[in-house]
């Protein structure tokens, strides 16, 4: 190595990226099931030293955590109970002040891999009630079609690049 700098560290245990990890203020919430290891979030908190709030995704069709929640805001996060087991969503009922429930058809809309500012949320149209749902927390909504990109598996979170500049 150049100058004698030492080794780069590599991950020890599988996380597949971005898609199973969402930042809610200064936690981050991961999850593990289909596409990254339970062993990786600790890998994860003392990479970036935040508390990790680690969920095992059980339902197979929301492989992702970003496809079964949706952090909105500091206070607000959406999420389908289903998707996770038991102990994630009491994990999550005991860090989130504010939970929003949406339904299996809502979640399947990808109405849950949305982005937010924290005052409006862009999101899938295809479920009027879970934006009904996000309109009644207070938050302005903008709902798009994404029937082309959904047949690929994602929704608008998966076509965003966030920059923290």
């Amino acid at each position: 190595m150049p100058n004698g700098s030492s080794k780069i560290k590599k991950a020890e245990n599988f996380f597949e990226g971005g898609g199973d990890t969402i930042v809610f203020g200064d936690k981050i919430i991961a999850g593990h099931g289909f596409r990254s290891t339970p062993q990786a979030h600790q890998e994860l908190q003392d990479y970036f030293s935040r508390e990790v709030i680690s969920l095992k995704i059980v339902d197979p069709r929301f492989y992702h955590m970003d496809t079964s929640l949706a952090v909105l805001n500091d206070q607000t996060v959406a999420y389908f109970p289903g998707a996770i087991d038991e102990a994630s969503q009491n994990k999550l009922q005991a860090v989130v002040p504010k939970l929003i429930e949406a339904t299996e058809d809502e979640a399947k809309g990808f109405g849950l891999n949305a982005i937010s500012d924290g005052k409006t949320v862009i999101c899938s149209d295809e479920s009027e009630s879970l934006l009904q749902k996000y309109i009644a927390a207070g938050l302005k909504v903008i709902g798009t079609p994404i029937l082309e990109f959904r047949k690929s598996g994602g929704g608008v979170k998966c076509l965003t690049l966030e920059l923290d500049l």
